[in-house]
């Protein structure tokens, strides 16, 4: 095979691995503590925000859903899912987050605002992304 055959292959072989590889995503269904509700929480992640602002990029994302439809509307009121782009930045961003004062404070008062009946981690492998 010519370099430039193999240089090109190399390429494509890494660009697919990279298409396929396998991310963490943490998710946590919750329902509300008596006396809270969705403002309280998004104002808690306003604080989260802050907190993730200052420690280094671990590549973090998070979302908050709501369930729209389900077989068991009732199970949750939200759930927090959280991704990183590999292993190593959840170890690092948990480590960070949790072993700060503020990170540690922050989770106390979400565990007081909320119950998290379901926490799982999972491996999310993406196989076709939109345009």
């Amino acid at each position: 095979m010519r370099k430039g055959k193999r240089v090109l292959a190399a390429l494509l072989l890494g660009a697919s691995s990279q298409a396929f590889a396998a991310n963490p995503v943490e998710f946590w269904g919750c329902k509300f503590a008596d006396g809270y509700g969705m403002a309280d929480l998004m104002a808690h992640t306003e604080a989260f925000n802050k907190i993730v602002d200052e420690l280094p990029d671990r590549k973090y994302s998070a979302w908050i859903m709501t369930p729209f439809f389900s077989n068991n509307m009732s199970a949750v009121d939200f759930w927090w899912v959280g991704a990183w782009d590999s292993n190593t930045n959840m170890g690092g961003g948990f480590d960070e987050f949790f072993s700060s004062k503020d990170g540690a404070a922050w989770f106390a008062k979400y565990q007081a605002m909320s119950h998290c009946e379901v926490h799982t981690l999972m491996t999310s492998t993406n196989f076709r992304s939109a345009d």
